[in-house]
């Protein structure tokens, strides 16, 4: 095989490698039978809209598998850290991932898949939304920086339940 057929071939199997998943991604948010992820991914525009009214320069650091990330159209920064730079890495190992984000102005949390929060958690308070927290899906080191912050719920998007979490440090 020459270099350029050898070449070719890798372009070819690239465009097919993101044509199927992204047509498998269009599938999954659309699926009738996962309803709740189907009306999240539709009702993104109007969801965007609200964030960005409330929070102009919005930037969400995702505690999931990316959805956040493929709907938006603001910067999203992975808080997982699997997909993510060296620098978020290293702050995620020294246990200040949050301060990391919020120095580089993320300053929402929230995540599809983990965070769901129950009706009501509109009204929640700082210690009510840190408690949330606090029992989540989230690492171990996330966790033991949440007491340096204080949270606040920016938006709920119902029925799904996925929370958009305002946080800032304590004073």
């Amino acid at each position: 095989m020459t270099a350029f057929s050898a070449t070719l071939a890798a372009a070819v199997l690239a465009t097919v490698t993101i044509l199927h998943a992204s047509l498998w991604s269009a599938g999954l948010m659309t699926d009738h039978t996962r309803p709740a992820q189907r009306d999240f991914w539709q009702d993104r525009a109007a969801i965007q809209t609200t964030l960005l009214t409330a929070e102009p320069d919005l930037r969400v650091i995702e505690f999931g598998d990316g959805l956040l990330n493929f709907s938006f159209d603001f910067p999203v920064r992975h808080g997982f850290v699997f997909a993510a730079d060296a620098q978020s890495l290293d702050a995620l190992r020294d246990t200040r991932l949050l301060r990391e984000a919020y120095s580089d102005g993320f300053t929402v949390l929230s995540s599809y898949e983990y965070l769901r929060v129950p009706i009501g958690a509109e009204d929640w308070n700082n210690t009510q939304v840190r408690d949330f927290l606090a029992r989540s899906f989230l690492d171990d080191r996330v966790k033991a920086e949440l007491d340096q912050f204080e949270f606040s719920i920016l938006y709920v998007h119902r029925p799904s339940g996925v929370p958009f979490i305002r946080f800032s440090p304590r004073r």
